[in-house]
């Protein structure tokens, strides 16, 4: 088994800005990126960068599926206007 070392990322700014944006993904990467300093500091390095993944992971899903979210927002109402644009008024 390979030494781990180096200290892990612990997406915690990133999973506090997503729990204010959406908070059933923000709240799971944040349980996990709390769980990354004191696993390290206990000298648990395995499962320390086991949670500091799973952070990462709920993080990026979560901005991912931001983005789509924003993206269906945009198309949604481009749709609405160009229907409003040659629906006749009465």
């Amino acid at each position: 088994m390979e030494q781990i070392k180096k200290y892990p990322k612990t997406w915690l700014q990133e999973a506090i800005l997503l729990s204010l944006i959406l908070p059933p993904l923000g709240l799971a990467a944040l349980f996990y990126a709390a769980k990354v300093t004191p696993l390290f500091l206990y000298g648990n390095k395995e499962a320390s960068h086991f949670y500091a993944h799973r952070a990462k992971r709920f993080v990026k899903i979560g901005f991912f599926f931001l983005i789509a979210l924003v993206t269906f927002a945009i198309l949604i109402s481009l749709f609405a206007l160009f229907l409003f644009k040659i629906m006749p008024r009465y």
